[in-house]
């Protein structure tokens, strides 16, 4: 959750004092509320941090700024895929199908329609729903910080299971944004600003978060992407090896730039591929995968972080991710399988995304 409150509005709403001149800080400690304390103490620390104000600026993760790198990102998605695609049909494919010196016509048949095929999946993508939970009544609004305090500074007159997990500081249990409580695994993300049910992480690449209800679609256009932009990589360089491709200087520079980044997007992808293949094995989330040691429901009472939702076998889980198995068993803390997490999982504090940067709170 740490992260949902930054901001210069937020920073300003912890310096406030109520009618005791107390802070929002002073009146948890005062509460005994230590949870949420050092929950806000931790927002406050970072927002007087130069160099998480710096970070947060170079990665977009300030307000809008994810939602437009990933506008960004979209356009150019779109337009490449489409230089490569006509490039690919007007200059590769009818050279080498008529010489037939390099592969046969199914192959170039395989190689557009798998470009094709990955547009339509990040449309699909991009525009599904991730799983988002409707939010309480009384939501906060961007504009409106203010009723978080007092919904914090309550002390009397608790009315419902959000009230008594706010009162107590159990923060890990409810979103204070959305005003709901948490169902497990699930996480708010302050780019879309809402909870996601079974939450991956936030992509900008397909602008959208990745959630229970796209989740195989985000695998499906991986492996889509990645077999395109590998097809297109062979053929585009078997066509400038024997010369069919790029006889002119303005033709090779064109050619030699859209293979250039198929050969970087295809090994982007693959590396992508290889972390989501990990998490269908496991039966887990990107976010809980870096994340697992905060979470309550993946510790053993020992404080050993583990996988709950690990179904025993690397079949179980994938039948269960890819929807063939109704219902996930939630299955006790084991000593010594592959549900006990690596370590690197029980300390690192930071959120799933692509290229190592934070992606959601």
């Amino acid at each position: 959750m740490v992260g949902e409150l930054e901001g210069p509005k937020e920073l300003e709403w912890l310096k406030t004092q109520d009618n005791d001149n107390m802070t929002p800080i002073q009146v948890a400690l005062e509460k005994n509320a230590l949870k949420a304390a050092k929950y806000l103490k931790t927002i406050e620390k970072r927002q007087v941090s130069q160099f998480h104000n710096i970070w947060s600026k170079v990665t977009c993760q300030r307000g809008g700024q994810m939602k437009k790198t990933g506008d960004f990102i979209t356009a150019w998605f779109f337009v490449l895929m489409s230089m490569s695609i006509m490039h690919y049909m007007v200059y590769v494919m009818p050279e080498q199908y008529l010489s037939r010196e390099v592969v046969g016509y199914g192959w170039h048949l395989l190689t557009v329609g798998s470009s094709l095929a990955a547009m339509l999946a990040f449309v699909s993508v991009n525009q599904a729903d991730p799983g988002y939970i409707d939010p309480g009544t009384h939501s906060v609004k961007d504009d409106d910080v203010h009723d978080v305090e007092e919904g914090l500074m309550r002390s009397a007159g608790i009315t419902d299971e959000y009230d008594r997990f706010l009162e107590n500081g159990q923060l890990d249990k409810i979103c204070i944004t959305c005003r709901i409580v948490r169902p497990e695994r699930s996480k708010h993300c302050r780019h879309c600003k809402r909870c996601v049910r079974r939450f991956d992480h936030h992509c900008p690449w397909v602008n959208n978060c990745i959630g229970q209800k796209n989740h195989v679609k985000f695998v499906r256009f991986l492996l889509l992407q990645d077999l395109s932009m590998a097809l297109f990589s062979y053929h585009e360089y078997k066509g400038m090896s024997v010369g069919h491709v790029g006889e002119t200087r303005g033709e090779f520079l064109v050619a030699l730039l859209l293979l250039l980044h198929a050969l970087l997007l295809t090994l982007y992808v693959f590396a992508i591929v290889l972390q989501q293949t990990q998490i269908v094995f496991f039966n887990m989330t990107v976010n809980e995968r870096i994340n697992g040691w905060r979470y309550a429901y993946m510790k053993t009472p020992d404080g050993i972080t583990f996988n709950p939702y690990d179904q025993g076998s690397i079949w179980a889980n994938c039948m269960v991710f890819f929807g063939l198995r109704v219902g996930t068993k939630k299955l006790p803390p084991p000593a010594g399988s592959l549900r006990a997490l690596p370590e690197a999982a029980q300390k690192k504090d930071c959120c799933g995304g692509h290229g190592g940067q934070s992606q959601c709170h």
